[in-house]
């Protein structure tokens, strides 16, 4: 075997061991300080391997401890969520009772209730219809006081009130 056989055969295999079928067959002669430098460099190499154990297994806690967090912290806001929902449903049923007066109360619970069932796309939904009506009827409250009806009835309507406040 050449120099750079022996080189390449020693780089391949640090602990001295040839091609062959194993311990029997060294690649170069055994010496006892090689015999001792083998068994350093396989110490060194045992270290190294325990060391990215542990640094792997520091990583997986890491990341299981990461994850239950995280599923916590997702419990925490989906019960937030439904906190939300249900003052959200209470709300409604507060302004449309308040709006449309005593027997819309019931009716508007179960309303309130069904949305909060259904989930945050319902409640998106009925809130945008809402808001449609509501913009309707501004507008159609705007063009009222435009109008020339209601202006031309103003000087009516103010000593209507200066009566009554007498």
């Amino acid at each position: 075997m050449g120099h750079r056989q022996a080189t390449a055969a020693m780089t391949l295999d640090p602990i001295g061991f040839g091609e062959g079928a194993g311990p029997s067959t060294p690649s170069v002669e055994a010496t006892p300080e090689r015999d001792e430098a083998r068994l350093h460099l396989l110490e060194l190499t045992v270290a190294a391997r325990e060391a990215e154990i542990a640094e792997l297994a520091r990583r997986a806690q890491a990341a299981e401890a990461a994850a239950v967090e995280a599923r916590t912290r997702a419990r925490a806001l989906e019960a937030e969520l439904a906190e939300r929902y249900r003052e959200i449903a209470t709300l409604s049923r507060l302004h449309l009772a308040a709006s449309a007066g005593a027997g819309a109360s019931a009716r508007s619970g179960a309303d309130a209730e069904r949305l909060v069932s259904a989930g945050p796309e319902a409640v998106r939904q009925a809130l945008a219809s809402r808001e449609a009506e509501l913009r309707q009827i501004k507008r159609q409250h705007d063009r009222l006081l435009a109008s020339t009806s209601w202006r031309l009835t103003a000087p009516v309507r103010r000593v209507s009130d200066w009566l009554r406040s007498r």
